[in-house]
């Protein structure tokens, strides 16, 4: 049976497919089993599917219509441009949500190897938000916690077409945490922790 405190969790996690086991109470992010229909469905079909339109375009024979081309043209660059996209994602999450952090009432316990850190009520100063343009319709957002040493801890990252919603969605997972696991950090949603960085050829 699932719990209804993590059931909104669960559903936020999955949407920014975010890989996630929640067990015994406790929330462990980041790595788990490579889920191989994904990579399938996303990255190696979209190559493969494109792959196999250009052995279309430059076999003459089989095509001699300059119209049936250009179609074909267009839909293998289509299907190319989408596993790049979702092949640059995966990279992404794999690269940020690699380290296991384990959330209790406890605090978080940030699992690096053979070296754990548990952060909680006693050493986090604060959450950080950084939201950053990766292209024309993609964001990313990056949650943190800082410690009593300003030392920054990377909880969780994902990638959404709006930037608010990132921001909007950084601030829900950071509060989420906080009465999770009572750090009682009253200004978790301050403004001034917040960073959008936007790209420098953006036009007005």
């Amino acid at each position: 049976m699932k719990n209804s405190s993590t059931t909104f969790l669960e559903s936020k996690l999955k949407r920014h497919r975010i890989p996630y086991i929640i067990k015994n109470g406790k929330i462990n992010i980041g790595k788990t089993k490579t889920d191989y229909l994904i990579i399938i469905g996303t990255i190696v079909l979209p190559f493969l599917v494109s792959g196999i339109l250009i052995m279309l375009i430059l076999g003459e024979e089989i095509l001699k219509s300059k119209t049936s081309k250009s179609i074909l043209i267009l839909m293998a660059l289509v299907i190319f441009a989408i596993g790049v996209v979702s092949l640059s994602i995966r990279v992404i999450k794999g690269n940020y949500n690699k380290t296991i952090k384990s959330i209790s009432k406890e605090g978080i316990l940030i699992k690096k190897g053979k070296h754990n850190l548990l952060l909680d009520s006693k050493n986090i100063k604060r959450f950080d938000y950084l939201v950053v343009e990766t292209n024309e319709e993609n964001y990313e957002g990056q949650l943190y916690v800082v410690d009593t040493n300003n030392r920054k801890h990377q909880i969780i990252s994902f990638c959404d077409e709006d930037s608010m919603y990132v921001l909007n969605d950084l601030k829900w997972y950071a509060n989420y945490i906080n009465k999770y696991s009572s750090l009682n950090l009253e200004d978790s949603i301050s403004a001034s922790s917040i960073t959008m960085s936007f790209s420098s050829d953006r036009k007005n």
